[in-house]
């Protein structure tokens, strides 16, 4: 059953509606990706000092970039803009950095938020708990991110061996003059 559906529009008539992308493995971790960056953001507000403002800037700005990925697979946006740019050379490069990004501020924030003089005032005005719940969503995000990482360095390698031409196919050195 082809869930694909044709949509016209002056932009171009390449558009199309892709739900189904969304039950595939890499459509799922974005979702994930989302809501744990969603949860995230709730866990860690209000960010009371650097470290937390860090963590949530790192948090806006991947759910940022996340959204518009799942915007422009679910109108195939790729097919559209730039059609010769190496969209998934793209992917993958945001998609790595976004997880380094939240494993260095995940662990700043875990280990920041639990040092005594940080500890004790987050735990006088009840935001203790929330900073580390925080914490441990963004290694949640990171194991996420990773996840998304290998997946597209899978597609990557794969894209780049059935371009790759065969040594069998090239000319030997005595045909090339």
């Amino acid at each position: 059953m082809n869930t694909r559906v044709k949509v016209t529009s002056a932009i171009s008539d390449d558009l199309e509606l892709n739900p189904q992308y969304f039950v595939t493995l890499p459509g799922i971790l974005k979702l994930v990706q989302i809501l744990v960056a969603v949860i995230g953001m709730i866990c860690v507000s209000p960010p009371l000092s650097w470290f937390s403002r860090l963590f949530t800037f790192v948090i806006a700005i991947c759910f940022v970039f996340t959204v518009l990925l799942i915007f422009s697979y679910l109108v195939t946006l790729t097919n559209v803009v730039f059609p010769r740019f190496n969209w998934l050379m793209a992917e993958l490069g945001y998609t790595s950095l976004a997880a380094l990004s939240y494993f260095i501020t995940a662990i700043i924030h875990l280990s920041l938020t639990c040092r005594s003089d940080y500890k004790l005032s987050l735990e006088y005005y009840g935001f203790f708990g929330g900073y580390v719940a925080a914490g441990v969503f963004g290694l949640l995000n990171f194991i996420a991110y990773s996840a998304g990482a290998y997946l597209l360095a899978l597609d990557w390698r794969e894209v780049r061996a059935k371009n790759a031409v065969a040594p069998e196919n090239l000319p030997s050195a005595h045909q090339r003059g």
